[in-house]
């Protein structure tokens, strides 16, 4: 019968304490490549903005473009730009889908230069005014835009927590006025948490095409129901392939994908 060897103590903590070293740095290193090659990406992300910058600010805009269009995960900011790049080469359809695009991540401060240069695009469109519609969304966008849908959420709950935790209370010391501004602040906050979901996760278009035909079904085969003209802001309620189901005003009905820039 074999004796079982046994390591002296020292030995093993030595070869624990080795596999342990191999597994850290295993470790660290996949960490290290991951941080490095994330600050390389924004690293050459900001390269490409600082750029176009420079090529906008010495007038040669389509170069601008170029760039401008490689830059992956836009912010408002890029996409102003490139609808002034847009603008500033006769295209103001181009101008104002990008700007639209900024719209939708804009803070409270940048709302006001979009806005001014959206109503320069549909000047230059022949679109005189906007509709009233719009103009609720835009004063909805500026108010929602002051916090973050999270935000929005925290300050719903806070509220809410608030109103359940001091209702009875205000209710039996007759403090109606009290508990009455607190309900009416949870049903905006609730108000403003479906808005600005509703905002981000609806999809909308603008129309490409100068006539655009809406049929009553995913097909050109289809009887046409109405006309959407170029520019107009579509509302996106389904895709199924290479067709669009939208919504404006009074018409619903689907359209070809291709003449619709999603924003």
């Amino acid at each position: 019968m074999q004796k079982k060897s046994y390591l002296p103590m020292h030995y093993i903590g030595l070869i624990s304490l080795k596999d342990s070293m191999k597994k850290v740095i295993t470790n660290n290193f996949f960490f290290l490549s991951i941080i490095i090659c994330t600050s390389l990406f924004g690293q050459n992300k900001i390269e490409k903005v600082l750029q176009a910058h420079k090529l906008y600010g010495e007038k040669q805009y389509k170069a601008a473009l170029e760039l401008y269009n490689k830059v992956e995960n836009k912010g408002s900011g890029t996409w102003y730009n490139m609808g002034n790049c847009y603008y500033k080469t006769d295209n103001a359809l181009q101008a104002l889908i990008c700007w639209k695009k900024a719209e939708q991540y804009a803070t409270w401060k940048e709302f006001k230069a979009i806005h001014h240069n959206i109503d320069q695009a549909y000047e230059k469109l022949g679109i005189i005014g906007i509709t009233k519609k719009e103009s609720f969304l835009r004063h909805a966008r500026r108010y929602l835009s002051t916090f973050s849908l999270f935000g929005w959420q925290i300050i719903f709950l806070i509220l809410w927590t608030l109103m359940l935790f001091t209702g009875a209370s205000c209710i039996q010391k007759k403090r109606y006025y009290s508990m009455t501004m607190l309900a009416l602040f949870v049903i905006l906050s609730a108000t403003s948490v479906f808005t600005k979901y509703t905002l981000i996760n609806k999809p909308s278009g603008i129309v490409t095409k100068e006539n655009l035909i809406v049929y009553a079904g995913p097909n050109d085969e289809f009887h046409d129901i109405g006309t959407v003209i170029q520019a107009d802001h579509l509302t996106i309620c389904q895709e199924e392939k290479e067709w669009l189901k939208i919504k404006y005003n009074d018409i619903q009905g689907w359209v070809s994908r291709n003449d619709v820039a999603v924003i």
